[in-house]
């Protein structure tokens, strides 16, 4: 496009790297930089400097989902609260995926005039995907503005639920869960609950 880069000092690039499966935390690999041409808006060589660096491989702590116990009579509408812990300083959730299953059968997402499920708590503003399948309600949370759930811990997603049929206890489950950062990259998950 014919545009420079003004003269001084800070990142030009930042290259977001996928660390393999099996790396070890701790383990570092120096990050050199070879054959770099600095030129001017005419093509002419320009001086300049260049320092290497170093990358470590650190222990990302994982995140989770967990759903609060509930009760309610058949014919009654309750709500679920489901609860995000993102603990990892410096790497908030931009986006997640999950699917909330009840066993047995005995729960229905709410639907008509309520609204059935809502961003709460630090991820309020977020536009709310829900969808009731035979295989639970799958939940969707995403900011087209790019922003993201802070670090920390507590509710993001609330449900509401009508005891449709049966008696005794469903048991609520996640499946099917995907949590990423900014970067679009997945997070670590520890056990949903």
């Amino acid at each position: 496009s014919g545009d420079s880069i003004e003269a001084g000092t800070g990142t030009i690039a930042e290259i977001l790297f996928d660390v393999a499966p099996g790396a070890s935390p701790g383990s570092t690999t120096d990050m050199t930089l070879n054959d770099i041409v600095v030129s001017d808006p005419l093509g002419g060589l320009v001086d300049g400097t260049n320092s290497s660096g170093l990358f470590t491989i650190i222990t990302t702590t994982p995140s989770t989902l967990s759903a609060d116990n509930v009760g309610a009579n058949l014919g009654d509408a309750e709500i679920v609260t489901v609860s995000l812990d993102n603990l990892d300083v410096g790497r908030e959730v931009a986006a997640l995926q999950f699917t909330l299953t009840d066993l047995p059968d005995n729960l229905d997402v709410v639907d008509g005039e309520g609204i059935e499920v809502t961003a709460v708590g630090r991820a309020s503003g977020f536009s709310v995907g829900a969808n009731e399948t035979e295989n639970g309600v799958v939940v969707t949370l995403t900011d087209a503005g790019g922003g993201t759930i802070v670090t920390g811990s507590g509710p993001i997603v609330e449900i509401n639920y009508l005891a449709s049929r049966g008696s005794g206890v469903s048991s609520l489950d996640f499946t099917n869960v995907t949590i990423s950062d900014a970067d679009a990259v997945e997070m670590p998950q520890g056990t949903h609950t």
